[in-house]
């Protein structure tokens, strides 16, 4: 895994090499490496903070359709090669006019007091606040807590820092 700068044409440029560093801090944003990932800090507690890894997963193609318009569920259909009976080179290859789509997902992590990562799940969150397990059940069933809400996550771990004390 690596940080990398990416300009406004597109080129990129690698910054870091993840073996390299434990920590990157980028302007504002300050990202750890765990695990051959790089995870952004998202809060700025002392001890327990929220973290969020990102990445790119294929979500399929687009068409181009009537109207120099791209559809998913397009109507046309594409064509990748094509044979010419009696030509030398009787195979073509063909371009077609399609994007490929990505989405966005969002991973959560939680931090503990000596540096180590636990996946923000029902089960990590026990893991990491394991003395405090009962109190964290009565508080994820009243606040019905989506564990791949950000905000959510947030208030869980204030809650969390709450009872820690």
């Amino acid at each position: 895994s690596n940080i990398a700068f990416l300009t406004a044409k597109g080129d990129t440029l690698d910054l870091a090499l993840g073996e390299d560093f434990s920590k990157i801090a980028v302007g504002t944003d300050t990202f750890f490496y765990y695990k051959k990932q790089f995870l952004q800090q998202l809060t700025q507690y002392p001890a327990y903070n929220l973290f969020l890894k990102r990445s790119l997963q294929y979500n399929g193609t687009e068409k181009k359709g009537a109207y120099d318009s791209y559809s998913s569920t397009s109507a046309t259909t594409s064509f990748k090669n094509l044979s010419i009976p009696g030509e030398t080179s009787n195979n073509i290859k063909l371009t077609p006019d399609e994007n490929s789509k990505y989405i966005f997902h969002d991973y959560y992590f939680l931090s503990g007091k000596f540096g180590q990562f636990y996946p923000a799940t029902k089960k990590g969150v026990f893991e990491l606040f394991s003395k405090n397990e009962k109190q964290l059940k009565d508080f994820l069933e009243v606040n019905k807590t989506n564990f791949n809400k950000k905000e959510d996550l947030e208030k869980l771990l204030q809650f969390a820092r709450t009872i820690l004390k």
